[in-house]
């Protein structure tokens, strides 16, 4: 839960400039990202955001919080610790939003 707020923060303090937190549960996004590593969706955004910086510009931990909040907003189960930053601890998680089609295979720690 402190993860996802912490999300929030970063959300409103550098994501908000170019994206609107309704973006993050409309159907075409969450059928872009269904069934996708949690990485990937990780990767994605380390690369590419914010828009016309750098790539790799956000802190690692920042993303992942990021990630933690839209998780949240999706419905997503927070789990008992927080989700790691590194690949290692991102590899093992997929997207599946819609719960019938998870089996547990979809979460976070």
């Amino acid at each position: 839960l402190e993860q996802a707020e912490r999300g929030a923060q970063v959300f409103a303090n550098v994501c908000s400039n170019c994206h609107e937190t309704p973006e993050w549960q409309e159907e075409r996004f969450l059928e872009r990202w269904h069934g996708e590593s949690v990485f990937r969706f990780f990767f994605y955004v380390w690369e590419r955001m914010p828009n016309g910086e750098p790539p790799y510009s956000l802190p690692r931990q920042d993303i992942t919080d990021v990630l933690t909040y839209i998780l949240q907003l999706n419905g997503l189960p927070a789990g008992d610790r927080e989700l790691a930053s590194d690949d290692d601890g991102l590899s093992s998680f997929w997207l599946y939003w819609w719960a019938d089609e998870a089996e547990g295979t979809a979460g976070q720690p």
